[in-house]
């Protein structure tokens, strides 16, 4: 039988949780609102500037997010000098601002590359890409050598420090898409925002009713060595009700507004039949919910590994920053790899 001071205390976490849980709603809405009023101000011939102010309020809110996430991966591989995690976060912040993908797609993707048609040309160049790309990861793993990490734990943490980088760029690279390079100067034609949220709903669908189905039906463990309390029956269920809602939204707002439609920031998408972006949804409703899975799986086994539970505490009630978003660095960070191929094939 459960006491009363049990009782309280479960309570009181429960109290916790909800608080922090709408604190934290209310945090990420003004995130993505940074998003939503750069892409809509851009269409406002005289709202240029402030639509610049907008992007660039987004990409500080996502250095910060990655400076915090980065601290909270070196304090579970206990990396303790200050210096070290100084020199990585800034390693992190440049590969994630520096341009991936060809000219063509940096013109007409965040406005931060497109001030000067030469810049745009030189930022375009995939040597220069790619020269400084492993140059940054290499630093970072000379970081970590240089006060004498194992080579294992070492690449695990750039590894890790990737999926972070790579998660925050795709979702930066969606939600700031706006065709910058449209004919009259302006348009509402990618409205990228509309993509990344859509992409996050399916994140948190997929989380949330995993969670309530595995709770209330689950019976047969999915992965009992590194997350015991997911089961298969959770999984499906989170998996069926994202991709149905998914679905349905992504379909209602091709049908109503079709300027809004998600993908719009995608190149092939262009060139796609109604019946075939509707497809597309599908397969793409399928693959966020597939991938968010894995990712929750994926840094559970982080976690099991370093024999932790949660990856801090700043949250109270829900554990780290990097606890709330594993599966959104994952899912993320795939759809940037999909969106470079695209710019390159397209």
């Amino acid at each position: 039988m459960h006491s009363i001071k049990d009782f309280k205390i479960k309570n009181n976490n429960l109290f916790l949780r909800v608080i922090s849980g709408a604190a934290l709603f209310w945090i990420f809405g003004l995130y993505v609102a940074f998003a939503v009023l750069n892409n809509e101000l851009w269409v406002q011939q005289d709202s240029k500037i402030l639509s610049y102010v907008f992007g660039w309020l987004f990409i500080i809110a996502s250095i910060a997010i990655l400076a915090a996430t980065f601290v909270e991966l070196f304090n579970t591989f206990k990396l303790k000098k200050v210096w070290a995690k100084i020199i990585l976060i800034i390693f992190g912040a440049l590969l994630y601002l520096m341009p991936l993908g060809d000219a063509a797609f940096l013109a007409d993707g965040i406005f931060i590359y497109n001030f000067h048609k030469q810049a745009i040309i030189f930022f375009g160049n995939p040597f220069f890409q790619f020269a400084v790309f492993f140059t940054l990861i290499g630093a970072m793993f000379f970081v970590l050598k240089i006060i004498n990490y194992k080579t294992l734990d070492a690449l695990w943490i750039v590894f890790i420090g990737l999926v972070i980088v790579f998660g925050l760029k795709g979702f930066t690279t969606i939600c700031l898409s706006v065709d910058y390079t449209d004919k009259n100067g302006y348009s509402a034609i990618n409205m990228g925002y509309i993509t990344g949220v859509w992409i996050w709903i399916g994140i948190i669908l997929t989380d949330t009713f995993a969670y309530f189905f595995g709770g209330k039906f689950g019976k047969h463990k999915m992965a009992p060595k590194i997350s015991p309390k997911k089961s298969w029956e959770g999984a499906i269920g989170g998996f069926l009700s994202s991709t149905i809602i998914l679905i349905s939204l992504s379909v209602m707002l091709l049908l109503i507004k079709s300027d809004y439609n998600v993908f719009n920031v995608f190149v092939f998408a262009e060139i796609l039949s109604q019946s075939q972006i509707i497809t597309l949804y599908v397969l793409f409703a399928v693959l966020i919910s597939i991938t968010c899975q894995f990712g929750d799986l994926f840094f559970s086994f982080i976690k099991r590994k370093m024999g932790i539970k949660d990856f801090s505490n700043i949250i109270p009630g829900h554990g780290g920053i990097l606890d709330r978003l594993d599966s959104f660095m994952v899912v993320f960070s795939l759809m940037f790899f999909i969106i470079l191929i695209d710019s390159f094939i397209g």
